[in-house]
């Protein structure tokens, strides 16, 4: 399978990213953290007005991935001090153990070239993404609880690839 990696740049572009992070996020998290919280994390996040605001007023570059002509994922990530803080790496269900995520990643590397490393956060109870992270060969220097309102915690781990 061949796949594209594209910047989301326009307006339609970002629609597009919202649309998929909708799909991906409903199907993959509403069993980890519940619907209530999904929804309220996608409006907050990865709605068109979060994603806009993130590239263009927070420095954050979105890329998507497409394979015959349609939208397979997503990635969203900045430059934080000396490291790379991936922010988003998210593959619909269907795509996933295909290697795309592998290629997500060998672009954000490249991107990282001048950094110490790459760090991400992601739930502690999602188990599969997790292991997945450790093989691609992050591995786990800290965790986190952030209340991000509405009531709502992430209680997640920080993982890093060091570069």
């Amino acid at each position: 399978m061949e796949v594209i990696l594209k910047k989301v740049e326009t307006d339609i572009d970002i629609e597009k990213t919202a649309e998929t992070a909708k799909e991906i996020w409903t199907q993959h998290f509403t069993p980890i953290i519940g619907a209530e919280q999904v929804k309220y994390m996608l409006e907050k996040f990865q709605s068109h007005r979060a994603i806009s605001n993130q590239i263009k007023r927070e420095g954050y570059t979105y890329l998507n991935v497409i394979a015959n002509g349609e939208i397979i994922g997503y990635t969203g990530f900045k430059k934080d001090g000396s490291r790379m803080f991936l922010s988003k790496l998210y593959v619909k269900k269907e795509y996933r153990g295909m290697g795309v995520s592998r290629i997500m990643l060998n672009e954000i590397i490249k991107c990282s070239s001048d950094m110490d490393g790459i760090y991400l956060t992601v739930n502690k109870y999602n188990y599969n993404t997790i292991e997945i992270y450790k093989h691609m060969g992050f591995r786990i220097i800290d965790s986190a609880e952030t209340d991000i309102g509405n009531s709502f915690i992430m209680d997640d781990y920080i993982l890093q690839l060091d570069i």
